[in-house]
């Protein structure tokens, strides 16, 4: 059994929901991926039309807790159209409900 199979088990959303507060706390003290990869020429000229030949999908935060880089990138560039994504497992899609409204989620299929 992994560690994120056992946090999600019903006994222990006490200690889910801590590991993700303190997933979130923590990247509050590092350097964003969007200082040390900035995306501004990636997205020069993004246009509506050319997002929706992505599935509306402008980025796609994968396994990104409850969503804290994915919130920034549409608090950066909040001018730029398309669904902002955040896909993780089921209990902290749950747990990320309510929390950033601004984000599309999708639960993972697999651990």
């Amino acid at each position: 059994q992994t560690f994120f199979d056992w946090i999600h088990e019903p006994n222990n959303k006490a200690v889910a929901a801590d590991f993700n507060h303190l997933m979130t706390f923590a990247t509050r003290f590092r350097t964003s991926w969007m200082d040390v990869f900035p995306p501004d020429d990636l997205l020069k000229g993004m246009s509506q039309e050319t997002v929706s030949l992505r599935d509306g999908a402008v980025l796609v935060d994968i396994g990104g807790s409850i969503g804290t880089d994915a919130v920034e990138f549409r608090r950066r560039y909040p001018q730029v159209p398309g669904r902002v994504v955040l896909q993780e497992l089921p209990a902290v899609i749950e747990s990320a409900k309510g929390k950033n409204d601004s984000l599309s989620t999708e639960v993972l299929s697999y651990p």
